[in-house]
């Protein structure tokens, strides 16, 4: 594949030079010299890299952006002969037409042709979520919403190694607003927010990177909206879009504003290893709990860990037994009740057996 390219850029570079030597050629013959067949051939080879280079600009274009500047430039150019006709038919209609030189009425024309263009693809790409033929029925692999990146969640570095697992290819959506106020904030006087600024924007060049990954851009944006979460919530109802954050205030705020709201600590929490309810683990009491005699422990991945009637061993290792695991915004809490061989003195029954029987006393809703 590489090959077959690289063929074509140098045929196509061979071609160029080829045809404007050979123009070269057309002109008198006092005309030609060495030097003008020299310049002729490195305008042939400059005008050949020029249009290469051009691919590299289109790599990233995708087909419905094509579609919109072809039907946008179409567009324009029927409405900018419409209004050159419409111009030309009033001005002969008239009795004394005023007299406008050759210049000047090819200068109007082109003119108006580019006024028309450009505004005829404006209003193309302001309204291709519209047009029908520009939004074709999706299959039924193409049937998951796109996720709208927050600016928040380019702060935290697993997106990155989540949009390499592959499973997000085609859904991250990213608004060029929230690229602008990254740019904005990267000349901030707070150091912080340049820092953070800078530090996102490196996120976005390394899902850009990712083989794979298609990180789609939205161009839409809301000139009478200055908050730039508040523009993402529209922009989020406008497109039928979800939006990815790692802001855990999202969350309430998705109930009000009818957005769904896709949190990657949520995501993260759901992935981290469950144990089994009913097992036995070791886990040191480092303070009191929120109601009397409950101890707080965390393993060693940060989960918290409340256990009932671990009040009395602060700063000890408790074997305790899971009862129930809660599930939160904020990461997984288990709750355990203690199980010590002298909680239950003078009985010949097993550490487990203790255990069972204390836990009756405990969490019994």
């Amino acid at each position: 594949m590489k090959s077959s390219l690289t063929f074509i850029r140098i045929f196509f570079l061979s071609l160029c030079t080829l045809f404007a030597v050979a123009y070269s050629f057309f002109q008198p013959s006092e005309v030609q010299s060495y030097q003008t067949v020299a310049t002729q051939l490195l305008i042939g080879f400059s005008f050949g890299l020029a249009i290469i280079s051009l691919e590299f600009l289109f790599k990233k274009v995708s087909f419905k952006t094509l579609t919109i500047a072809v039907v946008g430039l179409t567009l324009g150019y029927l409405i900018g002969e419409g209004l050159i006709f419409l111009i030309q038919s009033t001005f002969s209609s008239l009795a004394t037409s005023p007299q406008i030189s050759p210049e000047i009425a090819t200068l109007a024309h082109i003119c108006t042709l580019l006024i028309a263009t450009y505004l005829g693809l404006v209003v193309t790409q302001q309204t291709a979520e519209q047009i029908p033929f520009l939004n074709t029925p999706k299959s039924i692999s193409q049937t998951n919403k796109h996720l709208l990146i927050d600016p928040s969640l380019l702060q935290d570095p697993r997106i990155a190694d989540l949009a390499t697992s592959g499973l997000l290819n085609g859904q991250l959506l990213l608004p060029r607003f929230v690229i602008n106020e990254l740019i904005d904030h990267t000349d901030s006087i707070d150091e912080t927010a340049r820092t953070k600024a800078r530090h996102s924007l490196e996120i976005i060049k390394k899902i850009e990177n990712i083989p794979g990954i298609d990180l789609q851009y939205s161009e839409i944006d809301f000139q009478d909206i200055k908050e730039t979460q508040t523009k993402l919530l529209r922009l989020a109802k406008q497109l039928d879009a979800n939006i990815f954050t790692a802001d855990t205030n999202r969350i309430a705020q998705s109930s009000i504003e009818g957005v769904r709201i896709i949190n990657i600590h949520v995501l993260a929490n759901t992935f981290k290893p469950l144990a089994q309810l009913g097992e036995y683990i070791n886990i040191k009491i480092q303070r009191f709990g929120k109601d009397p005699r409950q101890g707080v422990g965390y393993l060693d991945d940060g989960t918290m860990v409340v256990v009932n009637g671990g009040a009395d061993f602060i700063g000890e290792t408790i074997r305790a037994q899971m009862l129930t695991v809660k599930h939160t915004s904020s990461g997984r809490m288990i709750f355990c009740n203690v199980c010590d061989n002298d909680a239950i003195p003078e009985l010949a029954m097993s550490a487990e057996t203790q255990c069972d029987n204390i836990a009756k006393n405990y969490f019994a809703h």
